[in-house]
């Protein structure tokens, strides 16, 4: 008897619950309400190619994983893995300092990486772990045979601190 009550109550209680009818939903629009800010909205973009003047854009972001070890006294950014076969230095043009003052000129604030790393790329088209250092390695840059991924053919990483970065 009690398993057939509880099946009976258990039927019910889905019933009153499908029987339920949604929420209701009202929008206030004199309700207090602020502007969102205009630096929600914006780009990721290298450099103006046109759209500030276009779009208005409000805020362009310069950075990501590249800038890591950005090196900005020489515009110098290492590819940080990006590519599996290479951490390739190279040159940045134009530069954050050139790509920021453009922005502000078209009305447009940026919002840039900044590395808190010790270490900053150095030589454009140098790789963080030549072959010729390191030894062989797992996967090479197809173009530069020198240019390895940092993993040793033992599956090892290298663990020594690449030439290729200067100190800051």
């Amino acid at each position: 008897m009690k398993p057939f009550l509880a099946l009976v109550l258990c039927n019910l209680a889905g019933f009153t619950a499908s029987a339920q009818s949604a929420p209701a939903l009202a929008i206030d629009a004199k309700a207090s309400v602020h502007p969102i800010s205009p630096y929600v909205y914006g780009i990721n973009e290298w450099g103006d190619t046109g759209l500030m003047e276009l779009m208005r854009i409000p805020l362009v972001r310069w950075g990501g994983d590249d800038a890591t070890a950005y090196n900005w006294q020489t515009n110098i950014k290492n590819n940080t893995g990006d590519n599996p076969w290479c951490f390739l230095n190279y040159s940045v043009s134009p530069g954050f300092d050139q790509v920021h003052t453009g922005n502000l000129a078209g009305g447009t604030v940026t919002l840039g990486t900044i590395s808190l790393m010790d270490w900053a790329a150095g030589t454009a088209g140098a790789c963080s772990f030549s072959v010729a250092k390191y030894g062989p390695q797992k996967s090479v840059n197809p173009g530069d045979s020198d240019c390895g991924n940092g993993i040793l053919l033992s599956g090892a990483r290298c663990t020594t601190i690449p030439t290729t970065l200067t100190t800051r």
